[in-house]
């Protein structure tokens, strides 16, 4: 029988011809024992560890070695991705923007203080209970936390806005004024 009424014929009963292949060579993998191996002791600086460790250079081409090397270092020293802006998590779908706004501290200062605070106690080993509470309720009333965490807000501003090539004090000036308290 051909292989078109095998697979249950073809249309105007045209017989199928059969596909051509090409015979695969079988290929002997080495073995890669050297690229894997026990990391050094000692002070030994990270790109160094990683090269000595992932064998990777080897198996790229000469000019890209750099390239990913410097690549990889960046990301390694990329400060960590600041919270979205109001306007930008207003654009987004509603389920997505509950679950980024529900890390947020929500309510007065008081309010953030004391949740902080009940959350700092609970790391640090201490059971929820009305302990916790009231001690959680003194540090939100306590107006020398308040203002200190005024200045600690204020300061983490001043030194982000520093950094930030954007920021232009003449474009925000009610930024400008909180920063000068």
């Amino acid at each position: 029988t051909s292989i078109g009424s095998a697979a249950g014929g073809t249309k105007g009963g045209e017989v199928a011809e059969p596909m051509e292949v090409q015979e695969i060579e079988e290929v002997e993998i080495e073995s890669t024992p050297n690229l894997i191996r026990e990391p050094p002791v000692g002070d030994v600086p990270p790109t160094q560890h990683i090269n000595q460790v992932m064998g990777w250079q080897s198996a790229l081409p000469s000019e890209w070695v750099p390239i990913i090397s410097r690549d990889s270092q960046r990301q390694r020293r990329q400060s960590p991705q600041g919270p979205f802006s109001d306007a930008y998590l207003s654009g987004m779908p509603s389920k997505r923007r509950k679950l980024i706004t529900s890390t947020k501290p929500q309510g007065n200062l008081s309010q953030v203080i004391s949740e902080s605070m009940a959350t700092a106690l609970g790391a640090a080993g201490m059971s929820s209970g009305p302990e916790v509470d009231v001690i959680a309720q003194r540090a939100g009333q306590d107006n020398t936390l308040r203002a200190a965490y005024r200045e600690q807000v204020r300061t983490t501003l001043r030194h982000n806005l520093n950094s930030n090539p954007d920021y232009l004090p003449d474009k925000y000036p009610n930024t400008a004024k909180y920063l000068k308290k």
